[in-house]
């Protein structure tokens, strides 16, 4: 009896024990969630007023603390400023990219009885993409073509709407995003950079 009775002591004790293997503290130092830099608002046309913002976030799995996913850093559009997405170079939604010289025919021209070759969407460009938790082993993506490292803005203005080549370029090891312009022109003008 007495021996029934340790065992059963000593497999107690073992499930209490291996209960504390999984804590949440431990899981925690583990899977630590992203640690991103500050987010960044940016001014292309100097009137005082925000166009795009750097942003960051993760998307991973809905366990607390999340214990598999990527963090993100992107640039997203604000205060009605609008990417260039053109419907045979991009999947459905997403900004085109394009080579670091090229030039943009006025996108006014086009046949009001066709579906629009180009669409200005309020979308969001991800410069930086890196993996957490147990996806840590898996590659980092890199979703900026360095062949194709410009976008297009129309940004809303007082006097109408300008068009910016802007060039994102990104510092993998400082989650830097940076924005660069490249050209502009008014709306109704060939844009060349």
């Amino acid at each position: 009896m007495q021996a029934h009775v340790s065992i059963l002591l000593a497999l107690l004790c073992l499930g209490a024990f291996n209960g504390t293997l999984a804590q949440p503290g431990d899981i925690m130092f583990r899977y630590r969630p992203c640690r991103m830099i500050a987010d960044e608002l940016i001014d292309l046309n100097k009137d005082g007023l925000a166009d795009l913002q750097v942003v960051g976030r993760q998307e991973g799995t809905d366990d607390v603390p999340s214990s598999h996913g990527w963090c993100i850093r992107s640039v997203r559009c604000v205060n009605g400023t609008r990417f260039l997405h053109m419907a045979e170079r991009t999947r459905p939604g997403a900004p085109t990219s394009f080579a670091e010289h090229d030039t943009l025919p006025d996108p006014g021209l086009e046949n009001d009885h066709m579906l629009p070759r180009h669409q200005w969407v309020d979308g969001e460009v991800t410069a930086l993409r890196w993996p957490y938790g147990t996806a840590v082993n898996e590659p980092n993506l890199e979703p900026l073509d360095a062949d194709r490292p410009v976008y297009v803005a129309r940004l809303p203005g007082k006097d109408g709407d300008l068009l910016v080549a802007l060039r994102i370029e990104l510092y993998e090891s400082s989650q830097q995003v940076v924005i660069s312009t490249r050209s502009t022109s008014r709306e109704a003008e060939d844009l060349r950079w």
